[in-house]
């Protein structure tokens, strides 16, 4: 005997005191879920094995054949791994060559188009998939772009071949077809859609996505500060302006900035911490970036249904994808198991661009700490901005196009798939569940000279907490049980009403980034069970909001109805990081 009509007033309860306990905090800090629990037994079956996509090509580009297992060797942060599989994997309707390990005579680009032509002979076009990133590139970037994209299409591409045109905006898209004029059309219509960038040109400081990752992720003083100097060389600049000016008003403002001054005299910028600016900047570009990610796997798996080789291309000018490692991981795996290779092109091309001193003082004159550490960070910047993509391209067995500015080149060697490729499985051992990225490298033995061997970089271990399943078995034991625990700081507080049951968990904050689960269930007097829901609640919470809530803490609160009677209340409350629980039982009435 049960009813189940406390859904709503179960969700509305939880939503409107976590609501309640968030005000004050920026999306995303609390996130909360409810559903119906169903009281099952879960059965855990995971699997820990790794796999590689391993290409091997001599100095020429042309891929070698004829390695054996025996030759591979792999380290897994410096420890050697055993393979568990292997096997050679040839692209459909490649021409089967003689095993070599030395350099080829032929140029690779002549190789590779007899390999495309040798694909088209067989019935098995290319199904390759343009995707260009108009969120995260110039309009000077994705010109350049697409009049090489367009070249390959008409030079490059075999009869059989289809072809279809993504963007990372969603705004232009056309699906695989062989209608070159169709395919041309929508190329040319592609233009940049930003969503998300750092403080504009004229605001100060001038802090990019990277600055901003360094100081809200990575806590680097060195950035702060230099974002710090800037800015008060700024203040001191708009200060002199005031000065000056007839009667004291501002006469002149290019930083579009205000100090302390009248809303309407500029942006607001300046007036927030540098801390506070700094998540701010990031919260937009990892939104951004996690958007990106998410149109890159349905690219890939929208090119995973396709027969024939299936290739991505994506041309893009860099995006962050830092904290961003299990997105990154999802998109390999899916890759590798439909058998869709990833390349990609820097639509920047060759990288040249430093920070122009001449033309920021003119804006305003940067303290020299500022300024050197402008200098110093572009690299760096630029090699985070790139990161997916060579990850991408490295993990799949295909290329990355770079430093480059002949992207008509970089297209026509992006727009092949590998004609073979080694694939590689090992299970971790000794498996460290961290969740933290593991190093991989993939040599040979003994060493062929001028080999280069193309594979991912690397993988994310299991977190230490509990996988999903894990969470689901765990819940299910304590639900069984009737034992009390109290492993984590949660109360219940029981209220009897007339036909309903008022639930309140008082949950004790104690990290800033958390995991709870949490199921309440009602069992009759011969130990039935009646009904049950069960919420998660996930907190990624900043400074200020985890120094509130250590002390508040949550007390999310559940309305329970069913029929009149006696039953034993069970609340379970778990930590899905470290497994801890607290069980707690209550005979309850309900009239």
């Amino acid at each position: 005997m049960r009813s189940c009509g406390a859904n709503a007033t179960w969700v509305a309860g939880l939503a409107m005191l976590l609501a309640a306990a968030a005000r004050g905090q920026t999306p995303g800090e609390i996130r909360a879920t409810s559903a119906p629990y169903l009281f099952a037994p879960v059965i855990v079956a995971q699997t820990t094995t790794v796999p590689l996509t391993v290409v091997v090509r001599n100095q020429m580009g042309k891929v070698i054949r004829g390695l054996q297992e025996s030759q591979f060797r792999l380290l897994d942060d410096g420890r050697p791994q055993t393979l568990t599989a292997f096997q050679t994997e040839a692209a459909p309707g490649a021409a089967p060559a003689a095993a070599t390990a030395t350099p080829a005579a032929a140029p690779a680009a002549a190789t590779a188009k007899a390999g495309a032509k040798a694909v088209a002979a067989a019935g098995k076009p290319r199904y390759v998939a343009l995707l260009f990133d108009d969120v995260n590139s110039s309009l000077s970037d994705l010109m350049e772009a697409r009049i090489a994209a367009v070249r390959f299409m008409h030079e490059e591409a075999g009869p059989g071949d289809r072809m279809a045109v993504f963007t990372t905006s969603g705004m232009q898209s056309l699906g695989f077809t062989r209608d070159r004029a169709a395919l041309a059309k929508t190329i040319a219509e592609i233009a940049p859609h930003p969503r998300a960038s750092g403080m504009g040109s004229n605001e100060c400081p001038r802090m990019t996505p990277y600055d901003a990752y360094l100081i809200a992720e990575l806590h680097d003083s060195g950035t702060e500060s230099a974002m710090a100097s800037e800015q008060d060389a700024c203040a001191g600049n708009n200060r002199a302006a005031v000065e000056d000016a007839p009667g004291g008003a501002l006469s002149t403002c290019g930083l579009n900035c205000t100090f302390g001054m009248p809303p309407a005299l500029g942006g607001n910028s300046n007036g927030m911490p540098i801390e506070a600016m700094a998540d701010a900047v990031w919260d937009m570009t990892r939104d951004a970036s996690q958007e990106t990610l998410q149109v890159v796997r349905n690219v890939v798996d929208l090119t995973g249904k396709q027969p024939g080789q299936r290739i991505v291309v994506l041309a893009s000018s860099g995006f962050f994808s830092e904290t961003l490692g299990d997105k990154k991981e999802q998109i390999v795996g899916d890759a590798l198991r439909a058998g869709v290779v990833i390349n990609a092109l820097d639509a920047k091309g060759l990288y040249t661009e430093v920070a122009d001193p001449v033309a920021q003082e003119e804006i305003v004159p940067l303290p020299l700490p500022t300024l050197v550490f402008v200098q110093a960070e572009n690299f760096p910047m630029r090699e985070a901005q790139v990161d997916a993509m060579a990850s991408f391209a490295a993990a799949t067995g295909g290329l990355f196009f770079q430093n480059n500015n002949d992207l008509t080149l970089g297209f026509e060697r992006v727009g092949l798939a590998p004609s073979l490729s080694y694939e590689l499985a090992f299970t971790p051992t000794p498996l460290v569940r961290d969740g933290k990225l593991h190093t991989l490298k993939v040599s040979l033995d003994p060493p062929i000279q001028g080999a280069i061997l193309e594979a991912r970089r690397g993988y994310y271990a299991p977190a230490p907490g509990l996988s999903g399943q894990e969470v689901e078995q765990e819940l299910y034991r304590a639900m069984a049980g009737t034992a009390t625990a109290n492993a984590l700081p949660a109360s219940v507080a029981v209220e009897e009403k007339a036909g309903e049951l008022e639930v309140q968990v008082q949950l004790g904050v104690t990290e800033p980034k958390q995991k709870l689960a949490m199921v309440a269930g009602l069992f009759d007097a011969k130990g039935n069970f009646v009904m049950g829901r069960r919420s998660e609640v996930d907190l990624a919470l900043k400074r200020a909001t985890f120094q509130r809530l250590s002390t508040t803490g949550l007390a999310p609160s559940f309305t329970l109805q069913t029929q009149p009677g006696s039953y034993r209340l069970r609340v379970v409350v778990l930590d899905e990081g470290n497994g801890a629980v607290t069980e707690v039982n209550r005979q309850v009435t309900i009239k």
